[in-house]
């Protein structure tokens, strides 16, 4: 096995590292088990290696694989360690660890002196006990090296999907996996199992020997297992039932064990450790519960004999209730607890072999067999599916996730469910796609006291006492900056100058003309060779033709700029040099003149170069405000990386960044500590034509727009809260048209809303509200797709107002919506049309099927439609279009009917039956 350049390096300063403690932390599926599998192979040859893990198949996982005996945590604790020199233990998925139990470890790896490195991923699974060391350790300075680059989903949008959940994004990798056709949605819960049910025994029995099926609760686990196994039994799979009585784990905490009040009538109790005192008492025997008496259990042996026992004085033991269960030969069995004098050991992996006389023999992977007497209790389980507790740490081709609408389906859980197969096959079933996105947008992850005491709503509050004004600006830039909360750091030479006003001025003499026109006036048409041209002097002096005539307005001149002065402020580094690995000083800014230009009778507050591209403002980003950035998102920085400034920093990290309109915003909400980046304009991100000013067949990101959009990045749009109806359409449009750019590149957006009372810019609310209200919004940030579905609806409704001025308004919807697709062929994109078409009211009533079928019928006969209008012939075109459309759907209908009729003939498996194509392109 080679090791690819990311784990290479991370083992390289893994092992080269004299930190006694060390973590290495990678997403599910970047081969972290493998890379220490081989590093540990250029460990010193009297290194005493060690593996322990939270949960008994975490612990089997790693120790197959090191070919090394290993322990759980639970074991540890129960033992001293040995004292050998120079030992390394290695604690897999340590994110499972809660806080008691890992200052356990280090203070028993204390004792012996050994070495400790931690393995896992704190977005899996957490602990079940109390806390999040190894989150806070990270959190606080922590040795960690990172693996992020997944190598067991070989398919591009579920990697993309498991990137996204392990990012925090759980929605959004619901959505890539809906999309890629992977979620079923069923009527209720019963038809959700049945379904899972009919996948496994649709499957050859090559695939269904590397399928595992994660189930979220263990009633739903026990009911789809009863339906699994009654299907395997007809189908010969399995033999005939032989019952048995079932030992099931009540799961109760230490701190309830051993209150008496907390057992029932008919539990068993097993100890696992005799007590000096009670020597009648033998261990792995259940005692059956009669009576609880004060904080004593009556209880009777197998054998009828009857004690009193105070649970409270013994330290090892657990609870169990009985119940009737099956088994057969065939059976897929696991072990729910240890002995180890029996050489048995929890969740140990089994097959039921034979069945005589009562006694069931089975056997483990590695060929050991046990019997086991089917008269007395047993402490198994059958293991045809599991829980996602128990699936992490494993790895197999295919997975079944059966999800449950409650916290077993929250992120983490999600994210283990979604991440234990290797091949492209995984189907999720759900009762309720929108129910499951509220549950996967949830976390269950503990919070530890550091966490707990940093507000994220909290930051910086604008005081400028005693605060000197900076020298470069004036005294209204001051009084402006401090108005919108702007921390005195970023007011430095390179990022702001006030500009005095001049009365004579000129591109070379006044620099915000020079930063405004330079580029502008190099363009051919103002001419070469001359100090300054008549062209130059039209821009400059705002003349245009009216009826004919060059007329100068000095509304519009640029001079007026020049002769009332302003500020100007610079875009810090440009984000393309970024990219390419060489940051280099951006040479684009922002005027703000304190006469501003008027024109098309609107006041033009801000202005940015003429003659170049819109590009983006990435502030250079000062020490102090770069460790709240830190803090912010709970990361520690090595030297090296912090060296490397802030923007290289939020490349390594992924951190989220908040995007926002000019300057001075975008300082304001860095001085909050958020990474912020500024437009200059809504439409800086993405462009509808070309240089020559031609209709793109399809709109795309601009260059700056495709620097941005990392897979998995967090955007958070911040941008003006407007009440003015117009513009709220117009910033609308083209916000969802970024979106949607952003997101086919798997960016995940949010839009941050607050009362526009606070003020309509965010630096008003921070200025009005304080910072709370801001943070507060940029913490609880939206998902989109709200304010997109606005956009298409309001879309939709303007076109066919249009149409029905033109057809009549009883033109039926199936003519409005071809002439709805016209429109956007012509105008805009074809994916337009299925966007607007989706939020009509007679398509938002449909179900997911007949949308598809309507919108297929729409595609395909709009051609045909468009040339039966050009023909100007005196046809119905209303009944015509209905009866195209209708037919259209009627014969998707039968060729759906024959298809299934294919995959119900008994001699045709899942894999034999073809893949249609779909030859139309829009967005489905």
């Amino acid at each position: 096995t080679k090791l690819n350049s990311g784990q290479a390096e991370a083992m390289r300063r893994l092992l080269s590292s004299t930190d006694q403690f060390q973590i290495l932390k990678g997403l599910a599926g970047t081969g972290k088990t493998t890379a220490m599998a081989i590093a540990k192979e250029q460990l010193p040859s009297d290194t005493v290696i060690k593996v322990f893990a939270a949960t008994h198949n975490a612990k089997n996982a790693i120790a197959d694989r090191f070919e090394m005996e290993g322990a759980t945590i639970a074991e540890l604790a129960c033992s001293e360690p040995t004292k050998e020199p120079n030992q390394l233990w290695i604690l897999d998925e340590a994110g499972m660890v809660g806080s008691a139990d890992f200052e356990m470890v280090m203070a028993k790896a204390a004792q012996v002196g050994a070495r400790v490195w931690t393995v896992g991923d704190t977005g899996q699974n957490p602990a079940i006990a109390a806390g999040a060391p190894t989150r806070m350790l990270m959190h606080n300075g922590a040795t960690v090296h990172k693996l992020s680059e997944i190598i067991r989903q070989q398919n591009k949008e579920q990697k993309r999907a498991v990137e996204l959940i392990a990012d925090g994004h759980g929605v959004e990798a619901l959505n890539i996996l809906h999309k890629q056709g992977n979620i079923h949605e069923l009527e209720d819960a019963g038809s959700k199992i049945s379904a899972a049910v009919d996948l496994y025994m649709s499957l050859p029995q090559s695939r269904r020997d590397k399928t595992i099926i994660v189930v979220g609760t263990n009633a739903e686990r026990q009911d789809l297992t009863e339906q699994l196994r009654e299907r395997l039994i007809h189908e010969g799979a399995l033999a005939k039932n032989t019952d048995f009585t079932q030992l099931t784990n009540r799961n109760l905490t230490e701190v309830q064990k051993n209150r008496a009040e907390n057992y029932n009538k008919g539990d068993l109790l097993i100890l696992h450790r005799r007590h000096r005192n009670y020597t009648q008492l033998q261990t792995h025997v259940p005692y059956k519960v009669l009576r609880v008496e004060g904080n004593l259990l009556h209880v009777q042996s197998p054998g009828g004999r009857q004690f009193k026992i105070n649970p409270a004085k013994h330290d090892r033991k657990e609870v169990y209730t009985a119940r009737k269960s099956e088994i057969a030969v065939g059976d897929k069995l696991r072990f729910t607890s240890t002995n180890k004098k029996a050489g048995i050991y929890t969740n140990t992996y089994l097959s039921c072999v034979d069945i005589q006389n009562g006694i069931a023999t089975v056997k483990d992977s590695k060929g050991q067999q046990y019997e086991l007497d089917l008269s007395k209790p047993q402490k198994i389980d059958h293991d045809w599916t599991t829980t996602g507790f128990r699936a992490q740490g494993g790895t197999n081709s295919e997975t079944i996730l059966v999800t449950s609408l409650n916290p077993t389906s929250a992120r983490e859980s999600f994210y283990v469910g979604i991440s234990r197969h290797k091949t492209k096959h995984i189907s999720v079933f759900t009762e309720s796609i929108e129910k499951l996105k509220d549950w996967v947008a949830t976390s269950n992850a503990q919070e530890n006291a550091i966490e707990t005491l940093f507000d994220p709503h909290e930051g910086w509050i604008p005081a400028y006492a005693g605060v000197e004004k900076p020298w470069q600006i004036d005294e209204d830039t001051w009084k402006e900056m401090q108005g919108s909360g702007i921390h005195p750091s970023l007011l430095t030479p390179e990022h702001l100058r006030s500009v005095a006003p001049t009365h004579s001025p000129s591109v070379r003499d006044n620099e915000l003309l020079g930063a405004l026109l330079e580029e502008e006036f190099l363009k051919p048409r103002y001419g070469t060779g001359q100090e300054v041209t008549t062209a130059m002097r039209h821009k400059l002096n705002g003349t245009h033709k009216v009826d004919g005539k060059w007329v100068d307005d000095p509304e519009r001149a640029y001079n007026r700029i020049a002769e009332g002065g302003g500020w100007i402020g610079y875009g810090g580094t440009d984000l393309l040099s970024v990219v390419a690995g060489s940051p280099k000083p951006s040479l684009y800014c922002q005027v703000k003149p304190k006469t501003p230009r008027i024109f098309n009778e609107k006041e033009v507050k801000y202005e940015t170069p003429k003659g170049v591209d819109q590009q983006v403002f990435l502030p250079h980003i000062p020490d102090e405000i770069a460790e709240k950035i830190y803090r912010r998102n709970a990361i520690s920085p090595t030297q090296d990386e912090r060296a490397k400034g802030v923007w290289y920093v939020a490349d390594q990290y992924n951190l989220p960044i908040v995007v926002t309109e000019g300057l001075k915003k975008t300082w304001s909400s860095l001085s909050q500590g958020h990474l912020t980046v500024g437009l200059p304009g809504v439409t800086a991100l993405y462009r509808a034509k070309d240089e020559f000013n031609n209709r793109l067949p399809h709109r795309e990101l601009t260059a700056y727009g495709q620097a941005l959009a990392k897979p998995g990045r967090k955007i958070t749009f911040a941008f003006d809260q407007d009440t003015n109806i117009a513009s709220i359409l117009n910033v609308r449009r083209d916000l969802v048209r970024t979106l949607e750019l952003l997101q086919a590149e798997g960016v995940v957006c949010k839009l941050a809303p607050w009362d526009p009372k606070l003020g309509k810019g965010l630096d008003d609310v921070i200025a009005n509200g304080g910072p709370r209200h801001y943070n507060a919004a940029i913490a609880h940030a939206v998902s989109p797709e709200a304010e997109m579905k606005r956009h298409y609806r309001g879309q939709y409704n303007s076109i066919t107002k249009r149409v029905q001025a033109r057809l009549g308004e009883d033109a039926p919807k199936e003519r409005l919506d071809l002439e709805v697709y016209g429109y956007c062929k012509e105008f805009a994109e074809i994916n337009d049309a299925y966007r607007f078409i989706s939020e009509s009211d007679h398509m938002r009533a449909a179900t997911p099927d007949e949308k598809r079928r309507y919108m297929t019928a729409i595609h395909d006969n709009a051609r045909r439609y468009q040339q039966f209008v050009n023909t100007g012939k005196p046809i119905n075109l209303d009944e015509t279009a209905v009866n195209m459309v209708n037919h259209s759907i009627g014969l998707k209908l039968v060729e759906e009917e024959e298809h299934k009729k294919a995959l119900l003939r008994p001699e045709q498996r899942l894999d034999d039956v073809p893949q249609q194509e779909q030859s139309y392109s829009i967005g489905f």
